[in-house]
């Protein structure tokens, strides 16, 4: 019936779960539909006015698919470790100052990618997302790094000089560019349709690697640097990276959605400021309006993203019939 589909759909849209247990959950409530419209055809009501009143027993579809948010978003205490995962191992880069070295930086970023990589192939569990953040950092660094690199070879080649190899160069980076914002779009918006908060909460980092990466690119520091100025940040970024891990453990741990909301706005607002406090003291580009913005934009801008792109992804079969998610 037109009536109970539509409620359902509606039901579905406020769920932010995955597809299999959204799916699963939907053929629940069709199965409970049937039941209460075979029951009341019994008691001689009309196929439409039995259809109206089981969908007036149900509640607003809001409030019901809060209920069924509430039991199954919750992740296990494992989930939580694993979230908790490529967190620590950032902070531990900067508690010893290793993130300076090119292999060790190269070895752990390996890792990240393969875990995001093998984790976005098997249905993308929400532990992932963390990893999946932290294997876009790379690209960010070297926007930032080749940055003035970039202005300074387009406006050359605009002013009229001649082709060289430093135009090649551009064309590369330009492209590099491209593939980021390709890469990164393609990623938010597959897990904004999903959810919203995930996408937030697959980003929540960047804001704060964004900041620090922005300024050691505009006072020139390099990797292998054996230079004291380097690590004049390393204790606030330790002590950010943890608070984050902290957050992303507990995050899956509760199960209130506007709680999620919060904690994840308080966590990314109070990580980038602890560390932009530091280099507020240095950087002329820096504001305190620009580093409440950041986490806040981050946090908001995929909300309304979904509000564009609508929410719900396709169930595949082989998701369709795999097991429940332990809770």
């Amino acid at each position: 019936m037109e009536l109970i589909e539509s409620y359902l759909n509606r039901v579905r849209s406020h769920l932010h779960l995955d597809p299999r247990t959204e799916g699963r959950i939907i053929r629940e409530l069709k199965s409970h539909f049937a039941e209460q419209v075979a029951e009341l055809r019994e008691r001689g009501m009309g196929a439409q006015d039995c259809a109206k009143e089981a969908v007036r027993c149900s509640g607003r579809p809001q409030s019901l698919a809060r209920l069924f948010y509430a039991v199954y978003c919750q992740g296990s205490w494992t989930d939580a470790l694993l979230a908790l995962q490529p967190h620590l191992l950032v902070a531990a880069l900067f508690l010893t100052h290793l993130w300076t070295s090119p292999l060790v930086l190269l070895a752990s970023f390996g890792g990240v990618l393969y875990v995001a990589l093998s984790g976005w192939a098997r249905g993308r569990p929400n532990w992932l997302y963390p990893w999946i953040g932290y294997s876009l950092t790379p690209l960010i660094a070297t926007v930032f790094y080749s940055m003035d690199f970039v202005y300074r070879s387009a406006r050359d080649l605009l002013l009229g000089s001649r082709l060289s190899l430093q135009h090649v160069q551009l064309l590369l980076f330009v492209t590099l560019y491209a593939l980021f914002i390709g890469l990164m779009a393609l990623s938010v918006v597959r897990v904004v349709k999903r959810d919203w908060l995930l996408a937030s909460y697959m980003i929540f980092p960047l804001p704060v690697l964004g900041v620090w990466i922005s300024e050691i690119a505009r006072i020139g520091v390099r990797f292998n640097s054996a230079d004291p100025a380097s690590y004049a940040w390393d204790r606030p970024m330790t002590a950010a990276f943890v608070l984050l891990g902290i957050c992303a453990a507990l995050f899956l741990r509760i199960r209130r959605r506007l709680a999620r909301i919060l904690l994840l706005g308080a966590t990314c607002l109070g990580a980038t400021i602890l560390v932009g406090r530091v280099l507020l003291q240095t950087s002329t580009m820096l504001t305190l309006r620009l580093l409440v913005g950041l986490p806040l934009f981050t946090l908001l801008a995929p909300a309304l993203l979904e509000q564009i792109l609508g929410h719900g992804e396709p169930i595949r079969p082989a998701q369709d019939s795999g097991r429940p998610q332990a809770r």
